[in-house]
């Protein structure tokens, strides 16, 4: 299995299929440099928003987001299978506290 995780805004010369781990649109970035984006993938409107204005702790925030990423197993299990496959390349965007920790636990998920 094959994972590798940068952040967007400086893309790797990556062969792998890049999938964008962010909610919304990272702003002033063209669309070649994405494969594959779905905004469930990331976490909730929510629960980024929590994060973001300090109502809950990455920790915090890491175990909210395994339990989401769960119930939307076919996301999860389609990483999985281009991950085994032909390898995945997550993208996060720096400018968004979640992205980086959404790749955290997706990483962890698959690796079990």
């Amino acid at each position: 299995m094959t994972v590798e995780v940068s952040e967007i805004q400086a893309p790797s010369q990556s062969s792998l299929l890049r999938v964008l781990i962010a909610r919304r649109w990272p702003g002033a970035i063209a669309k070649k440099e994405v494969d594959q984006w779905d905004p469930d993938i990331a976490a909730s409107a929510g629960l980024t928003d929590a994060l973001n204005n300090q109502e809950i702790k990455p920790d915090k925030f890491r175990e909210l987001y395994a339990k989401e990423l769960k119930e939307n197993n076919s996301l999860l299990a389609w990483l999985g299978k281009i991950a085994q496959g032909s390898g995945l390349h997550l993208l996060i965007d720096r400018n968004d506290k979640s992205s980086n920790l959404c790749a955290q636990v997706i990483t962890y998920e698959l690796e079990k």
